[in-house]
């Protein structure tokens, strides 16, 4: 029998015995295997969502045909595929994601069950690199929840979040704050959720993604750490051994970074005017290839309101380890002299 149908009856029975429990971007998960980079917990309660990994192809299980491609992303690979093409079913009951690479994923509306697959040689912790990143991403778009593109670390149990574009230093600098003693909120993808008292960041699976320029810059020429994947050179931090480096419940945001340049002697901090923060915002939102109007409507005003609750300043960092020391002093000088309430 195939592994999904044995999952769908797994599904079937009074508890998820035999289900991996874990956590992460506010989500209570079950999967029918571990899932590389989220910690196992104990849970009766019932799952957000379902989560069913095995080789071969994700799409198989589904009878309803391929479907309508629905996105196309606009970068292609070596061989001038699409590194993502999206298809859609016609009772829009479930979206099929097909990466270049050939690994899959089928995610189901409102973002409460997900299939994925990945072909030889690739292992379930490549596959692992997508769920817990645009796959994941899409599934709480899907759920109504926004996600900012950011790395968010915890300062006396207020968040702060770091945006900025690829290469900007987002992972080397949370890894930075973390070696300081400040808990990791998450890395790359940053769940909100709006409350009548701001704006709570939600956990995310307690690791950094680094790449080993990164690495020897943070811990030395020498250092090394473990490959994310057997077949990507990017590396992992794990903080999951670190309980007081990682935030176990959600933490109100206080303030946010756009890192720019990275010149000068010293790091220079600035605020940004309204308009430049929600544009800021708006480009800098998580998972945005899958937006539809609804969703993009959504979006805009939760992320008005978090313009007007929450600074967004520039940074300006130094180059070299040294720099990234002054900036981890200049962020917390800032929040705590700078933003509405400071550090408590």
């Amino acid at each position: 029998m195939h592994e999904f149908e044995l999952a769908h009856r797994r599904e079937c029975m009074p508890t998820w015995a035999g289900y991996h429990r874990c956590r992460s971007f506010g989500l209570r998960l079950a999967a029918n295997r571990p899932i590389a980079g989220l910690p196992e917990e104990h849970s009766a309660d019932p799952p957000d969502v379902v989560i069913e990994l095995a080789p071969g192809r994700a799409g198989s299980a589904h009878g309803e045909g391929p479907g309508t491609l629905w996105r196309r992303h606009p970068v292609r690979d070596e061989r001038g595929r699409p590194m993502l093409q999206v298809r859609r079913a016609a009772s829009r009951d479930w979206y099929h994601l097909a990466y270049a690479d050939g690994t899959e994923f089928v995610v189901e509306r409102e973002g409460r069950r997900i299939r994925g697959s990945w072909p030889s040689p690739f292992t379930s912790d490549d596959a692992a690199t997508y769920l817990l990143g645009p796959v994941l991403g899409f599934a709480l778009r899907l759920r109504g929840v926004v996600s900012l593109h950011a790395s968010v670390v915890s300062i006396q149990g207020a968040a702060v979040a770091f945006l900025g574009p690829p290469g900007a230093g987002k992972s080397t600098l949370a890894a930075r704050f973390a070696r300081a003693g400040h808990a990791l909120v998450c890395d790359d993808a940053a769940a909100l959720t709006p409350t009548e008292r701001g704006f709570l960041v939600q956990p995310g699976p307690p690791r950094v993604r680094l790449w080993p320029d990164s690495v020897r810059l943070l811990f030395g020429p020498d250092a090394q750490l473990p490959r994310l994947t057997p077949s990507w050179d990017k590396r992992r931090l794990d903080l999951a051994g670190s309980p007081h480096r990682v935030a176990r419940e959600p933490v109100p945001l206080v303030a946010a970074y756009l890192l720019g340049a990275r010149d000068g002697e010293a790091p220079q901090i600035g605020a940004l005017e309204p308009r430049r923060a929600l544009l800021a915002l708006i480009g800098n939102s998580y998972a945005s290839f899958f937006q539809e109007a609804p969703m993009r409507a959504r979006e805009f005003q939760l992320l008005a309101e978090l313009a007007r609750a929450v600074p967004l300043r520039r940074v300006r960092a130094p180059e070299g380890v040294d720099g990234l020391a002054a900036v981890v002093d200049a962020v917390v000088r800032d929040v705590r002299h700078e933003t509405p309430g400071g550090l408590r």
